[in-house]
């Protein structure tokens, strides 16, 4: 059985501490990762009582300050009506802040939790398209005794997973907390933060286990804060995990992220060029607009007859696992080699596995009229590179 572990650490890079989280498989080699710099969080999520500062109707948008130095874009489409100058309003930041540009705002905020989503506004009731039909259908009737006029949630893949009476218990925290943030926005003052996402580590390990867990595979859980180990002992109980699962790492001379070499497979991640077992290599291109992959057969000897197919499939999974490490968004351009028309099909299949394990929405297009494999990838937060800062 394969042993895969994951771990949540706080990571030294480059003299800067990073709050850390992923999985890494039996060779402790990266296979998800997720990085947040701790001098500059993200307010992605974060709920601001903001002032529009200036209207400007022919990009049909205005710009709110949250606080302190702190702007944002809000298009017009994310309001419930059109702001007026000095207007107080409650928004939500979607897009952090990036080089040039201001965070991106919404006035249609979001709660989440484990197994389902409350979106502020009007609109109706969601499942996940995923679940199979009847089980769709299930909680598609069960949403119905929610009114929609002005909330609705959305109920994703995992609920399949749960109890009507745990569902029931998530929906009505996520009202409470609405209606804290309703309550509490009617008194505050102007740039007060009235919500920001605490760390789920119930959403995190129970999305883990969804991705990962397979019949010949077995998670684990280990950290070195011990507060966290806490959390994720009470998390372990409420999944019905056995406590032996979750684990406290102690060694202070040697911490947690040297013994899984996460700075230095962090680095790797810096890189262009990343090499196979079979002597390939891919070269990664990030640009402002899209990022290009090529695989290239290098200098392999002994080229066998099925050795193009097989070396593209090597590097569907590879590149799918680079994708998810360095956390590339927007659309993606790949060029296998010498791939034959009657091969794609079948490398898109491959390559639809092989993201099947990211944690965001991955969709693979089709084959370009160039020959290029296409696909896109929602963009949540910051590549790697822009939260170590280095593009």
């Amino acid at each position: 059985m394969e042993q895969l572990t994951a771990f949540f650490t706080t990571t030294t890079y480059d003299k800067q501490e990073y709050k850390t989280y992923g999985v890494i498989d039996a060779n402790r080699k990266l296979q998800e990762l997720f990085v947040e710099d701790l001098a500059h969080p993200s307010y992605v999520g974060n709920i601001y009582l903001a002032r529009v500062i200036d209207v400007i109707p022919s990009i049909s948008a205005a710009f709110v300050r949250l606080s302190g130095d702190i702007k944002a874009f809000l298009p017009f489409d994310a309001c419930e009506h059109t702001p007026k100058p000095e207007e107080e309003l409650l928004v939500q930041v979607t897009t952090d802040a990036l080089k040039t540009k201001d965070a991106v705002a919404t006035q249609w905020f979001e709660l989440q939790s484990s197994h389902a989503c409350l979106i502020e506004g009007l609109g109706n009731h969601g499942v996940s398209k995923k679940l199979d039909a009847p089980i769709r259908n299930y909680w598609k009737e069960y949403l119905k005794q929610y009114p929609s006029n002005s909330y609705h949630f959305l109920l994703r893949t995992n609920v399949s997973e749960c109890s009507t009476e745990e569902v029931e218990a998530e929906l009505q925290d996520l009202i409470r907390q609405r209606e804290d943030i309703l309550r509490r926005s009617k008194n505050a003052t102007c740039f007060s933060l009235l919500y920001h996402i605490p760390t789920d580590y119930k959403q995190i390990m129970s999305g883990q286990l969804h991705r990962y867990i397979k019949e010949d595979t077995a998670l684990r859980f280990v950290t070195d804060d011990v507060s966290v180990y806490e959390e994720l002992v009470c998390v372990a109980d409420a999944l019905e995990l056995d406590r032996s699962s979750v684990e406290l790492y102690q060694d202070a001379s040697y911490p947690l992220y040297k013994l899984y070499s996460i700075s230095s497979q962090m680095e790797e991640c810096l890189g262009k060029r990343i090499w196979l077992k079979s002597g390939a290599n891919i070269l990664i291109e990030s640009m402002e607009t899209m990022t290009v992959i090529d695989v290239n057969s290098s200098k392999i000897s002994g080229k066998k007859r099925n050795f193009a197919m097989e070396i593209n499939s090597e590097a569907a999974y590879e590149i799918a696992r680079q994708i998810r490490l360095r956390n590339i968004s927007g659309i993606i351009l790949i060029d296998f080699i010498n791939l034959k028309t009657k091969e794609e099909k079948e490398l898109l299949s491959i390559m639809r596995d092989a993201v099947r394990m990211d944690r965001r929405k991955v969709v693979v297009v089709d084959m370009t009229a160039l020959g290029f494999m296409e696909l896109t990838r929602e963009k949540v937060d910051k590549s790697l590179k822009q939260t170590l800062n280095m593009g």
